[in-house]
């Protein structure tokens, strides 16, 4: 009762406030807030936009958002609102209240609709309304309360002025949810009432004249249904003008929206058309009816060319030069360059500036359009030896990749190239050895490649000169975040003279301009084609924050030969192992729903596609991304974006100076942007630090159905938690880490403000504040239906510091999951083939979970503080596998034997409908959906290596040869005569130790050795490991336990500890 005396008495004394505010002054334009309504506490608002000269009756138009009723946001609309304010018109939005934010229903959304309206009727004399030229418009469920003022009898406030109508006198509909039956939208929500509230099934004479926007590609409203609107209208005598338009989804009108410029613009001037003719408005509307002007680019064109079909321009650049021009003097114009079939090669990269918003670049056919950032040499070979050519080159020239006959050639080196020799393609300890050194004549051109000492990675150099000593004095190696020597065996060098001894090898000469080249057998030197990379990028789409490009799109082209830009300057990735060149091919930086689909990318030297800093909505969809020098894909945000970065990894910056704020800092970073039915395969062929996508100071980023394989380290990288929320969905990543180690198909890193490099203080700190992980990783990362296999890492690998990650209904098919301290990861539903878990270095309150998992092997833990929240309901091969966790009161509900895989040789890892696995939860997930998915890509796509499934019937019977890992030591159960004979047993029992880690707390203070045979665990007597494993679980809350080894036929017991 108090509760409603208060806003009983707030809602007088805010009518009373308001009525004294509806003198509008003329001159304020700016938009002014009433509050209409409050009920149940919550205060619900008008905003106003005022013409600049008003009149005693204005006409006016009111706008509600959509949001399925659930949410949204009442500035939706606010371009609309500001437009028809400028065009005299009093413009009006519509706060009313949601289920997410008010836990209301439809029914509650449409009395406040009503509401409105009603208020503004009650008081148009004070806010210089003309009560009878009030439209009504609203989107999706805004559209629905749009037309129920007009259609709906009830759904009435009772204690408010029924008789003042709050019928629309006009509806402008921007698709509309107007079917609330079985057949239509919300259903759900209103059941057996939709008649009630479904415009739909309330049509009568005398509904206002209507203007209807639809999607042809709508998944909610189908275009049947706006039809049927519209008959339904007509026969009763209304009018319903509908507007249907081409290939546009739901929401198709809003200008953030991909397209959505266009297509507002558009609605807009219907809009303004509609009204006008109902004499809302004077005149034509103040902007041009958006036109679409197509230029042609072809190799038969002509530099001055107009640009037609007819009279095609020679030049991709003089294409731009005029939609540029076109732009300057028709903002809202979209111009299509088409470009037709032949090689374009660029002078310098095209740069598409805000001024080009809703370009769209596209070529007739990827295989048929190329533009490249080579030049074609005009040569006159001579012979320089028996097996070398050489030629003049203009002084000007300097270039890095030669192709001949579009096939790229090889850059002097040595060792030489072999595509099956592993890192580099062929690697020489002495490759800038002094003795080979002195064999050169100029080593000061030479670069010098090597992998990180740990292989984390590569690092490149110039040679800018020889010491007195005469070894090389070296420039670069800024390549790595992780400050490491050059590995001492995996290194080549390149661009030397004297290095030039086999086929396909060539030199370039820059001091006297000689191109000298040993040609292939299959070369005609004579009338070869010979291009030289002289671009490091193509197309540069750059705004910013304020001022950002909008609605560019590029698509069926390919893209190849720039230089390399390994000598770039590159900066660190905060604390992650990489630093990178922010730059690339096709770079993106201040855009938003830019979209590059259906290309290819290939022979490229560098980077491929970026988007740096802001970006929101950029989509890369559908394309071909091969043999290219570094990264495919990469979301790079802008460090100052970050709260209190460190940029090394043993950096860090103290609490007491620490920004203690979650989330960014700013928005220089991408967002909501989309990898999607890309094939992404030999990348990183100069570059090692590289990905197929790279992630970092980013957030929600989509990565699906991409195929990714034959990489150098991961193929899809996360360098940070800043700030998660990417999902990645239905992706097949495998022949990974090939070059380098210690990484996974999938890898991360959270070395984020939490994440210290002295383990104790992270200890202490993250006790004190258990969730200061979620500062930066403020959403979950998602990892779903996925395959990965890694023959050289783990098939998902989450390093230090990983948090906030749900993993579920993964394939993973060799290496299985590794997650490193960090806290939050929820693993389930995931199957480990012929491998396992890997808790690696555990927080004691790390809150990770591990269920409904099958798993192939034990739990590989190493150095665990804690055995995080819920380890439970697995299956696992064998029970010793499954015993090793139930020691520390973990998987006690959990099971084992043979899952029943139902066809893992075509690589169906779906379980048999008796599978034992399903009683622990376990569902099956689909198998026929990985990777790339567009038909002409899968064609091409690789599939990963069938593994080799170890035979659970088999174990079953003969359980004692099984080798189980046991705090990172190998045991085994002495299972034959031969091992107790060679042991000196007295019977055929006991527990082998095959192979020791020496940090192991069961090996430290003279424990175990290799070779010991456990005969006894706290008196009991052993007969294999399931014995020990028995004995350990039901003394699982000792530190120490006495055991009996058999060591050098002698037994010996020994105190050790086992936790």
């Amino acid at each position: 009762m108090t509760k409603y005396l208060i806003a009983t008495l707030l809602f007088l004394l805010t009518i009373t406030k308001v009525n004294s505010q509806h003198k509008i002054d003329g001159n304020q334009t700016n938009p002014q807030e009433l509050i209409y309504k409050v009920i149940d506490g919550d205060t619900l608002k008008l905003t106003l936009f005022y013409p600049k000269k008003i009149k005693r009756k204005t006409p006016t138009i009111v706008f509600f958002f959509g949001g399925g009723w659930n949410g949204g946001s009442i500035t939706q609309f606010e371009d609309q609102s500001k437009y028809f304010a400028s065009r005299g018109m009093i413009s009006i939005l519509v706060d009313y209240r949601v289920k997410n934010r008010h836990k209301t229903t439809p029914f509650d959304a449409v009395r406040d609709a009503k509401s409105a309206i009603r208020y503004i009727r009650k008081h148009a004399k004070e806010l210089h309304v003309n009560p009878k030229k009030i439209a009504v418009s609203g989107g999706s469920a805004g559209g629905h309360l749009a037309a129920a003022t007009a259609t709906l009898e009830g759904l009435n406030e009772p204690k408010e002025d029924l008789s003042i109508s709050v019928k629309a006198n006009a509806l402008i509909l921007y698709n509309p949810v107007i079917d609330n039956s079985k057949n239509g939208y919300g259903y759900k929500r209103v059941g057996e009432r939709y008649k009630e509230i479904s415009p739909l099934h309330n049509i009568k004479k005398g509904v206002p004249p209507t203007i209807f926007f639809l999607g042809d590609k709508d998944k909610l409203i189908p275009v049947a249904t706006a039809k049927n609107y519209k008959a339904k209208m007509e026969a009763v005598g209304s009018r319903c003008d509908l507007f249907v338009y081409k290939n546009q989804p739901h929401g198709f009108f809003n200008q953030w929206k991909k397209g959505g410029v266009e297509h507002y613009l558009k609605t807009t001037y219907e809009a303004d058309i509609f009204l006008e003719s109902l004499g809302y408005l004077k005149g034509k509307p103040t902007f041009n009816k958006p036109k679409t002007i197509e230029l042609f680019v072809s190799k038969k064109g002509a530099v001055k060319n107009e640009g037609t079909k007819e009279s095609p321009f020679l030049k991709l650049e003089s294409a731009v030069k005029k939609a540029t021009a076109i732009k300057s003097k028709r903002e809202n114009a979209k111009v299509i360059i088409n470009v037709l079939p032949g090689d374009y090669h660029l002078e310098k990269p095209i740069i598409i500036s805000p001024l080009l918003n809703g370009l769209t670049i596209k070529g007739t056919n990827s295989s048929d359009v190329t533009i490249k950032g080579s030049k074609i040499l005009n040569t006159n070979w001579k012979k320089f030896n028996n097996d070398i050519y050489v030629t003049k080159v203009a002084s000007n020239l300097d270039f890095d990749q030669l192709i001949v006959n579009d096939t790229p050639q090889i850059l002097a080196r040595y060792p030489n190239y072999d595509e099956k020799a592993h890192y580099w393609q062929g690697f020489a300890s002495d490759a800038i050895s002094k003795e080979r050194i002195a064999t050169w004549k100029n080593p000061k051109v030479a670069y010098f490649n090597a992998l990180h000492g740990g292989k984390w990675g590569g690092f490149h150099f110039e040679i800018t000169g020889v010491d007195k000593e005469g070894n090389a004095i070296l420039k670069g190696g800024q390549q790595n975040n992780r400050g490491s020597k050059p590995h001492k065996e995996y290194r080549m060098v390149e661009n030397v003279f004297e290095e030039l001894d086999g086929p396909g090898e060539w030199y370039l000469d820059k001091e006297t301009h000689q191109l000298y080249y040993w040609p292939t057998k299959n070369v005609n030197i004579e009338n070869s084609k010979v291009e030289v990379a002289v671009l490091k990028d193509l197309i540069q789409v750059v705004g910013t924050l304020e001022k950002p490009v909008k609605n560019v799109t590029i698509s069926g082209i390919s893209f190849k030969y720039t230089k390399r830009t390994f000598l770039e300057k590159f900066e660190p990735l905060l604390r992650s192992d990489w630093s990178i060149y922010r730059g690339s091919v096709v770079f993106f930086e201040g855009t938003e729903n830019c979209e590059v689909k259906d290309s290819e990318f290939a022979y490229l030297g560098g980077n491929v596609l970026m988007a740096s800093k802001y970006n929101k909505g950029l989509e890369i969809k559908g394309n071909h991304i091969h043999n290219n020098g570094a990264s495919a894909i990469s979301f790079i945000g802008d460090p100052s974006a970050v709260r209190s970065p460190s940029f090394n990894y043993g950096q860090f910056v103290a609490l007491s100076e620490m920004d203690t704020i979650s989330g960014p800092k700013n928005e220089l970073y991408p967002r909501a942007c989309l990898v999607k039915d890309n094939l992404i395969h030999r990348i990183g062929c100069i570059e090692k630090q590289t990905a197929g996508v790279q992630i970092a100071m980013a957030m929600s980023i989509k990565i699906s159905h991409n195929s990714i394989y034959d990489v150098p380290r991961a193929g899809i990288n996360i360098g940070d938690g800043t700030w998660g929320g990417h999902v990645l969905e239905f992706n097949d990543v495998f022949n990974t880490v090939l070059e380098t180690s210690d990484h996974g198909s999938f890898n991360s890193w959270g070395r984020d403000r939490f994440w210290l490099p002295k383990r104790n203080k992270m200890n202490e700190l993250t006790t004190q504040k258990p969730d200061m992980y979620t500062w930066d990783a403020v959403k979950t990362t998602v990892i779903r239906n996925n395959r990965f296999r890694c023959d050289h890492g783990w098939d998902i690998d989450l390093d230090d510091g990983s948090s906030n990650y749900h993993i579920y209904n993964n394939l993973l098919l060799n290496n299985g999951l590794k997650l490193r301290e960090g806290f939050n990861r929820v693993a389930e539903n995931n199957i480990m083939v012929n491998n396992s878990l890997h808790p690696h270095v555990w927080f004691a309150n790390s809150r990770d979970v591990f269920k409904h998992n099958i798993v192939g092997d034990t739990y590989q833990d190493v150095g665990l503080l804690g055995w995080g929240k819920e380890l439970d309901y697995n299956f696992f091969p064998t029970e010793e596998a499954m015993m090793k966790s139930q020691m520390y009161n973990r998987d006690l509900n959990s099971f084992y034997g043979d899952p029943m895989f139902k066809d893992p040789k075509h690589l169906d890892f779906s379980v048999k409908e008796n599978s034992p696995a399903l009683k622990v939860g376990f569902k099956n997930f689909p198998m026929n959906k990985f990777g790339v998915q567009k038909a002409n890509l899968k064609k091409l796509a690789k599939t990963p290596e069938i593994p080799v499934l170890r035979d659970v019937s088999k174990i079953g019977a003969k359980e004692r040869n099984v080798k189980v890992a046991w705090l990172r030591n190998t045991l085994k159960s002495v299972s034959s005569e031969q091992e107790q004979s060679a042991y000196g047993l007295n019977t055929a029992e006991g527990v082998i130790v095959l192979k020791i880690w020496k940090p192991s707390p069961a090996v430290q203070n003279n424990g175990i050795k290799k070779g010991d045979v456990i005969l006894e665990a706290n008196s009991v007597k052993l007969k294999n490991v399931k014995d020990f494993f028995t004995v350990l679980r039901n003394n699982n809350k000792l530190e120490l336990i006495d055991i009996v080894v058999m060591r050098n036929q002698s037994e010996l017991p020994l105190k050790i500890r086992f936790k």
